[in-house]
Parts: structure tokens; C-alpha cells; sequence
């Protein structure tokens, strides 16, 4: 072990540059020699017609750009002409695709080594965590362990002594974890990439090394694990969070962006090139919360930030329940500071006009009126279209093309109605977690209102119980705790809301139309 003091805060402020998917950047390309995978959602209805990505979207591709996505589903790497990278560029922002490295351990895909990479470790009088952290990683990992002013900083040396190459830094003042992650980086000198992982987080064995092999893609500047709970047998709290838990981001990989299916990844395992923090001033000192989802969305106007759920860490659920509590709470804080230097990044609800006018509809006591509107949706997206002719050329305006041909509606609407449903489960979320003030003081006045607020409140987790029928949690359990968890969300929304007592933070109550958000993809 070797000490390295540290203390106060050098380094650059934090730049304050609105987050989202627009990034201030060229168009994104992929490295030639890279494998694609397409998405989970991703739908190919007829040749011409791409479908799928989060938000949901409808591509019209040209025949060249079809026998391209034929090549790359059956493996075909990505070639080295600009025009094909750029598609594969456009495809993976869009989320309608995924890139993959190379097959081999040692290189990072493109033919090169691997880059450095340096764990820093923050941690704060969790001397029995920090122990299970350093157990779980490699022996040749490069680690920085950061004291943030620890009650008993003799037991945390101790600990890290244990792990020999282990580096301590000691931090003479209490400034929290964005602090203290500060402190680790900036001590660097040699790695490419900074590892950041919480002290009580297990990850898998060399998940810094399959990680850093997809930093061989100059577009990428972040990539996070997926953070799966860990809990006793029989314990109803983590019967929940293996369902429901902020940190667990779900088994499909995805591009990272506000609005979309992965919003945001936390900072408790989670790889940044040291060149983007350096651009960036890294974390921001003076959020108290959700400093982790600044940064990421400060770090997506840079370049790609991604989800790598093949890759996992493990990180113990909250003992008690006003821990787990008081956790949901601080996380629901976080959305004011966060309004403030985001906007509609941080909204609660991102939907379209016509959804939005369709679901109204529906809650005004108007059904028939809300399903044609979402019926007529679906059919204008799908419709075929005509060809204009373009300038010089002999192609006729009004003629229908094969690839657009009316029977596509079959595979089109269906998609369409089913995006028009999850925002109806978006609105309804919105309801029972920031909005649910609101919500309770207008059923006091309307029965109307009564009923869509218990349907909202109630109706999708029962659903989502129903659905995946989890073992060790009954629906009644199951339903309690997702109603705590929204309680206590939505409560730390508006704590956190007084605390700012600026009209700015209010953007974190207020809706977003998708168009704000998509940017060029």
C-alpha cells in the first residue's frame, strides 16, 4: 500500500453545458472491422422499412442499405468505406443497433492493445465493503482507494494494506462521493480510462479488461455493467430490487441518452475516458445527488455513453427499510439540481403531441375521441408513401414503390399502437411518482379522477407482478413496495424542489416533447 495525500478541490469546475442526445460533434462513425448487433426491438417489416430503437422510431433505408443490414445480422463486419461507417454510426445512435469488439481477449478489437485502466475506489467508514471490493478485483488491477474523511481512516488503511499495490488517498475534509472520485482521477497520470467503483460493489472477474476492449471506438467515451442486487434468500426487500432496482438497468444493451429506455447509468461501476473528464472537470461537487447522472449526460454531448449488461457487478441491497427509504428519497432529490442545469433531459414524461392528445382524451372521460386519435397515429405512420421526383432525374412523382407497399401496416401498426401503450404506462407513471400531489388534490374533487389515480397507482405494477410472477414475493408484498418506492421518490422530488426555491427547477415536473430530445438520429 502506498499513501498518497490529497485534499481540497483542484482541478477545474465542472463546464455547465446542457445535457442530450444531440451531441455538439460530427456525424458519429463506427471503426471498420466492427460486428453490429441489432436490438432487441429492432424490426425490419419489408425491404426499405427499419423499425424499433427508444424512443420508437420508422427508418426508410435505401436498397443499398438494406443488403448492408443483411450482411451485418449474419456477422459481416463493418467495412471500411465512410458512407457504410456512418450508417452503422447512425443505426447504433438511433438504438436500433449495437456495436461489438473483436472476439479476441487480447486485442480490443481493432488490432491494438487494450488501454490502461485505474480503479478508484471512494469509500467512507465501510471498512467490511471496501474488503469485499478489493477481494473481487484481479490481482494486476491498478487501484486508487480514496478516504473521504472517514471516522476510523486507521481501519480503511488497514484494509487496503491487505491488497498489496494498493495506493491510498486521504482527503483532509468530508466532500462526498463526487469528491471524493474527483480526488481519484485527478492523482492520475497514465490511464486512458478511469474505472469508478463503489466500496461494497463485487464485480465479475476482468470486467475492466472486457469493458476497455470497446474503447477501441473513438465515439465511445463511457460504458457501464449492469449492477445487479445482491440479498439474503427470503428477503422482501431484494425479491424487489431483482425486479425494480434504480442501479439495474435491465439485460438488453443500449445507448445511453435521456428519454430513451436507459436514461442514465450510475457512477457505482461505470468506465469514462480520462481525456473526457479532463474536458469535462469531472463530477460536480456541488450536487448532493444525482451527480453520477450529470455527468453522464454531460459526458453524452461528448460522445457515445453505453450499457454493457453482459458485463455484471454486484452491490448489496439496503438493509432496512429506512435506508432503502431514505435512498429512494435522496434519488428523488436529485431532480430539481438536476432540471436546472438539464431541462426537459430530466422530465418526467417524454411523449409525442398525438399520444399525449390521445391518453388526455382518454382521462377527460372521452375513450372514443382517444382511440381514434391513436388509431389514426398508427396508420399515418405506416401509410406508404410517394416518391417525389427529384431535380434531373425521370423518376415520377406519384408512383408507389414496392418496399412501401400498404400490406407493411400489417408489422408497422401494431408497433405504433404498442409505443402509443408504454406512453400511457409513461403517464401513469408520472402520476404516482412526481406528479402524485397533484394527483391526490384533484381526486379530492373529482371521482373521475379517484379512479385513474388508483388505476395508475396500482394497475401497472400489478400488471408488471402478473407478467414475470417472481418468486419469493407475493402481489401484495410486490405492490407495497412499489408504492413506498414511489412514495418516497415523489416525495424527495419536491423536497428537493423547496430546497432550490428556483423557478428553473420546476423543468423537473414538466413533460418534453420526444422531438426535443432525438436530436439528428
Amino acid at each position: 500500500m502506498s499513501r498518497v495525500p490529497a485534499g481540497g478541490r483542484p482541478g477545474p469546475a465542472p463546464t455547465a453545458a446542457p445535457a442530450g442526445p444531440r451531441p455538439d460533434r460530427g456525424p458519429a462513425v463506427v471503426p471498420a472491422g466492427t460486428h453490429l448487433a441489432l436490438d432487441r426491438s429492432t424490426r425490419r417489416p419489408r425491404p426499405g422499412l427499419v423499425t424499433g430503437g427508444n424512443p420508437w422510431r420508422l427508418l426508410r433505408v435505401t436498397p443499398a442499405a438494406d443488403r448492408l443490414l443483411d450482411a451485418w445480422s449474419v456477422g459481416v463486419p463493418v467495412a471500411g468505406r465512410l458512407a457504410e461507417r456512418r450508417l452503422a454510426g447512425r443505426l447504433v445512435e438511433a438504438g436500433l443497433a449495437h456495436p461489438r469488439p473483436g472476439p479476441a481477449p487480447e486485442s480490443d478489437g481493432a488490432g491494438g492493445p487494450p488501454p490502461a485502466v485505474t480503479t478508484v475506489v471512494p469509500v467512507r467508514d465501510r471498512p467490511a465493503g471496501l474488503a469485499a471490493t478489493l477481494a473481487a478485483l484481479d490481482p494486476h488491477d491498478d487501484v486508487v482507494v480514496v478516504d473521504d474523511g472517514s471516522d476510523d481512516p486507521d481501519a480503511t488503511a488497514a484494509t487496503v494494506a491487505r491488497r498489496p499495490g494498493t495506493r491510498l488517498a486521504l482527503r483532509g475534509e468530508r466532500g462526498g462521493p463526487a469528491a471524493a472520485r474527483n480526488t481519484g482521477w485527478r492523482g492520475l497520470r497514465t490511464a486512458e480510462v478511469v474505472a469508478f467503483l463503489d466500496a461494497d460493489c463485487t464485480p465479475e472477474a476482468g470486467w475492466t479488461a472486457r469493458l476497455g476492449r470497446y474503447f477501441s471506438n473513438p465515439s465511445l467515451v463511457a460504458i457501464a455493467p449492469r449492477v445487479v442486487p445482491i440479498y439474503p434468500s427470503g428477503n422482501t426487500l431484494g425479491a424487489y430490487e431483482a425486479l425494480r432496482s434504480p442501479l439495474d438497468l435491465g439485460a438488453q444493451p443500449a445507448i445511453v441518452r435521456p428519454g430513451s429506455r436507459v436514461s442514465y447509468v450510475p457512477s457505482a461501476a461505470l468506465l469514462v475516458r480520462r481525456s473526457a473528464l479532463e474536458s469535462l472537470g469531472g463530477f460536480d461537487e456541488d450536487l448532493p445527488a444525482g451527480e453520477d447522472v450529470d455527468l453522464v449526460w454531460r459526458l453524452g454531448r461528448l460522445g457515445w455513453v453505453r450499457y454493457e449488461p453482459s458485463v455484471t457487478v454486484g452491490h448489496p441491497v439496503r438493509p432496512t427499510w429506512r435506508a432503502w427509504v431514505a435512498q429512494r428519497r435522496r434519488y428523488g432529490s436529485s431532480a430539481a439540481p438536476l432540471g436546472e442545469r438539464h431541462g426537459p433531459a430530466v422530465a418526467p414524461l417524454v411523449v409525442g403531441s398525438a399520444p399525449a392528445l390521445a391518453w388526455g382524451l382518454l382521462l377527460a372521460g372521452q375513450p372514443a375521441a382517444g382511440t381514434l386519435i391513436a388509431l389514426g397515429t398508427a396508420l399515418a405512420t405506416g401509410a406508404p408513401r410517394p416518391i417525389t421526383r427529384q431535380p434531373g432525374t425521370r423518376q415520377p412523382s406519384t408512383r408507389w414503390p414496392s418496399t412501401r407497399r400498404p400490406s407493411a401496416w400489417l408489422e408497422v401498426v401494431p408497433a405504433v399502437l404498442a409505443a402509443e401503450l408504454r406512453a400511457g404506462t409513461a403517464v401513469a407513471t408520472a402520476l404516482r411518482r412526481p406528479w402524485w400531489p397533484v394527483a391526490a388534490l384533484a381526486s379530492l374533487r373529482s371521482r373521475r379522477a379517484r379512479r385513474w389515480l388508483l388505476v395508475a397507482a396500482a394497475g401497472p405494477h400489478l400488471v408488471d407482478w402478473w407478467r414475470r410472477r417472481p418468486p419469493g414475493i407475493g402481489p401484495g408484498r410486490f405492490l407495497a413496495c412499489a408504492l413506498a418506492d414511489d412514495l418516497a421518490y415523489g416525495s424527495g422530488v419536491w423536497t428537493g424542489l423547496l430546497a432550490c426555491r428556483r423557478p428553473r427547477a420546476l423543468r423537473c415536473l414538466l413533460p418534453a416533447r420526444p422531438s426535443a430530445l432525438r436530436g439528428a438520429a
